[in-house]
């Protein structure tokens, strides 16, 4: 009987010793994981909401919000993943992370892994606005495709390319060009969108 005992409490403590292991593995292995896919998860998911979408960030609650949302996008995973911004800098352009990823040990129990990542925003257009450009037609002016008093108008991000319709065609009338509103300036509008504007066509 004694041996039986003492072969069931050897079986027990290698049990024990072998489910430690695994899960000391388990958790280093994890936390290696987790580190690698949130230092490339960041930089991808910050490109995702200021660059590739042009998307305009105007406060760092909204800011928040949708960069979480790509994060977690861009981080696969088998566990309860947590993604908490723990620095938001716009003076200095930094974006510091912190992710937690909760899941269950071979022997049934929770455990979790964090890591930590910054990002410079370099770059970044988090305070961009959106711009209005417009392009407006004289009183009693009518195109011959039938636009009147706005003949072409657009919303874009300031910082971007100024877009310059085709001119406008009016039965009997030849296009000179357009007249920034407020200035005597008639020219082809250049360069790029800085704040709202409207631009009025000049005919002969």
């Amino acid at each position: 009987m004694k041996h039986v005992i003492f072969g069931s409490a050897i079986i027990s403590i290698c049990l024990a010793a072998w489910l430690c292991v695994l899960t000391s593995d388990a958790k280093m292995t994890r936390s290696a994981d987790l580190k690698d896919a949130l230092d490339e998860s960041v930089k991808t998911a910050v490109e995702a909401v200021c660059t590739d979408r042009g998307y305009s960030i105007d406060n760092a609650e909204e800011f928040q919000v949708e960069f979480t949302q790509q994060l977690m996008s861009q981080i696969s995973n088998d566990g309860d993943l947590e993604v908490r911004i723990t620095g938001l800098d716009y003076e200095n352009a930094m974006l510091s992370v912190k992710a937690i990823l909760h899941f269950e040990n071979p022997d049934g129990t929770d455990n979790s892994v964090e890591s930590d990542a910054t990002v410079l925003l370099e770059a970044v257009p988090l305070e961009k606005k959106m711009c209005k450009v417009e392009y407006v037609l004289p009183d009693g002016i009518q195109t011959e495709d039938g636009a009147l008093e706005i003949y072409k108008s657009y919303e874009l991000m300031e910082g971007n390319l100024l877009p310059v319709p085709e001119d406008p065609k009016v039965s009997g009338k030849t296009f000179v060009g357009w007249n920034l509103s407020g200035t005597n300036q008639v020219d082809r509008p250049k360069g790029v969108v800085e704040s709202d504007v409207e631009y009025i066509a000049v005919f002969d």
